[in-house]
């Protein structure tokens, strides 16, 4: 069985339980700017959801979750020892750390899978 199925709200991960926006369409964008995208149902992922999708075993991406770019995508997690700033993964390699908010960086939003419907 595959990780990630598509289904009509996006890609449903076996392992979390988390749906994955269809695609990384929105763009890049500074920190606050991605923060934005927090709704009702979509919202950006935190640092410990945004690592669940890291497979280090492959390379440019370093994920099985279609559409994702070998780049840097914001977490909702700020980083706590600097105010302008938050944590990411980068896929080309799967690292994860800190960034200054002021980047742009790519967003791929997520949602629970009983969260209600768009």
């Amino acid at each position: 069985m595959d990780r990630f199925t598509k289904t009509k709200r996006g890609f449903l991960d076996s392992k979390t339980g988390l749906i994955w926006k269809s695609k990384d369409e929105l763009g890049k964008f500074t920190y606050s700017e991605a923060m934005q995208f927090n709704g009702d149902v979509w919202r950006l992922p935190n640092i410990e959801e945004l690592v669940t999708i890291i497979d280090y075993r492959l390379h440019n991406p370093s994920t099985l979750l279609p559409h994702i770019k070998a780049s840097g995508y914001w977490s909702a997690s700020p980083y706590s020892n600097y105010l302008d700033g938050a944590q990411f993964v980068y896929f080309g390699n799967g690292y994860s750390g800190y960034y200054y908010g002021g980047d742009y960086l790519y967003v791929r939003l997520v949602r629970s899978e009983g969260g209600e419907e768009e």
